[in-house]
């Protein structure tokens, strides 16, 4: 089972730090800190009318440009990107298979959030070794989180990164190149509140009308987040340990060890966090791509857009042992291995 190819769709606008900057000086916090602290140099900005939809079809018919891949021989569209899409309760697959001619694949939604780029490759490489029938799947994911965020929020600081994009990836049956390995998943429901929007448990009635739009914080987040809690100091110590444990555990069940990885495609992380990942493992800077401090955090498309941005800069080579990693609110931490080459 093989990674064949795959694209990523860039909206045309970015907004930088310096203009970020603009709203977020408010809470001491201006564009150098922003470009070192969090890592936003810049982020991609998808067009008001430019939905969760259009961009995942975008980057599918740029795949499709690009390989001998035809929509007829998709036996399978699997859709893994933001909950948050064109319309409320409406999946995002069924409409890429429309708009790009697959009349052939059946199609679902994966919700997952920031996680389910690592649980799409593993689900969908075992989906597809189930049944002799299957062959070819496609996987999107597309996110306008951007637009639910609210620099003015310090409580939410740590998602003022959130961007827009999109990608497509084709796996296939019988490929013998980047061979998708083992995975690995982690749960702790115990956060799973910490984050809120309004929806239909009484929020609501509770929130005022102009700030339905934003992504919001529960009102007891810094206790929960700063609380001791199965042995951790707080959450960050306990999620540090979840990332390395999602990684190590994908590697060893792939039949390797720590020391063969050669690169982690990282979701987009504040610089001092992911250089504590990496430093736990025993890697450095150069086994990952800080060039996603360009573009944000993606959701879902952050895995594809690391390794793309691992290969054009060399650091992914013929032989190369590479591991997907995502994590998402709920909260849980996810890894899936691959042989490159």
């Amino acid at each position: 089972m093989g990674l064949v190819d795959w694209a990523i769709y860039i909206p045309n606008n970015f907004v930088t730090a310096e203009e970020i900057a603009k709203e977020t000086i408010i809470h001491g916090i201006d564009a150098k800190i922003l470009r070192e602290k969090f890592g936003i140099v810049r982020k991609c900005i998808s067009d008001p009318d430019e939905h969760v939809s259009d961009m995942c079809v975008k980057a599918a018919k740029m795949l499709l440009n690009k390989t001998s891949l035809d929509p007829l021989d998709i036996d399978i569209i699997v859709y893994n990107g933001s909950q948050f899409t064109d319309y409320y309760v409406w999946p995002v697959a069924p409409e890429v298979q429309y708009r790009i001619g697959a009349e052939n694949a059946w199609c679902y939604d994966l919700h997952a959030l920031c996680f389910g780029g690592p649980l799409a490759l593993y689900q969908v490489k075992t989906l597809l070794l189930s049944d002799d029938s299957w062959e070819n799947a496609l996987i999107v994911s597309g996110t306008k989180e951007s637009y639910l965020i609210n620099y003015r929020d310090r409580d939410t600081s740590f998602m003022w990164d959130f961007a827009d994009g999109a990608s497509a990836v084709w796996l296939k049956k019988g490929y013998k190149k980047n061979r998708i390995l083992s995975g690995f998943f982690v749960t702790d429901g115990y956060y799973n509140h910490v984050y809120n929007n309004s929806g239909s448990k009484g929020l609501l009635s509770d929130l005022p009308k102009e700030k339905m739009r934003y992504i919001g914080v529960a009102k007891n987040h810094r206790e929960k987040m700063t609380k001791p809690r199965k042995g951790y100091r707080d959450f960050r110590e306990l999620s540090k340990s979840n990332f390395v444990r999602v990684i190590r555990e994908s590697v060893r069940k792939s039949g390797y060890r720590d020391e063969d990885i050669d690169y982690v495609a990282l979701l987009h992380l504040i610089p001092s966090f992911r250089k504590q990942i990496l430093g736990e493992l025993g890697l450095n800077e150069s086994q990952h791509s800080s060039s996603l401090d360009e573009y944000g955090h993606l959701q879902s498309t952050d895995w594809i857009l690391s390794l793309d941005l691992g290969v054009r800069e060399g650091k992914v080579r013929e032989g190369s042992l590479v591991v997907a990693v995502g994590a998402g609110t709920g909260f849980s931490w996810g890894a899936t291995a691959i042989k490159w080459g």
